[in-house]
């Protein structure tokens, strides 16, 4: 999308938009990468995924995560589960 930019400081990344309002904060892995209307990031080796207005859908506590229509497979610490961005785990 061209309305968001990918910036870096001391090794942290985030996002900016054209008007260089910060979407996401420079604190996340390089690995940031844009879903739809979602961004999966990386933070100290663990997955989350964050809303292009900036709103945390998942926190990075994740060691994997897929998404489609509005659910989100994920697996922490070897427990797989189904979380619904709006409704939380199920």
């Amino acid at each position: 999308d061209d309305n968001f930019i990918r910036v870096g400081k001391d090794g942290r990344f985030g996002i900016v938009d054209k008007f260089n309002n910060i979407i996401i904060p420079l604190e996340y892995e390089e690995s940031i990468l844009p879903v739809g209307s979602v961004f999966e990031v990386y933070k100290n080796g663990k997955q989350g995924v964050i809303r292009t207005d900036g709103k945390t859908i998942l926190d990075c506590e994740y060691d994997y995560i897929s998404h489609k229509n509005g659910w989100y497979a994920v697996k922490k610490e070897n427990v797989p589960g189904v979380v619904k961005f709006d409704a939380g785990f199920k």
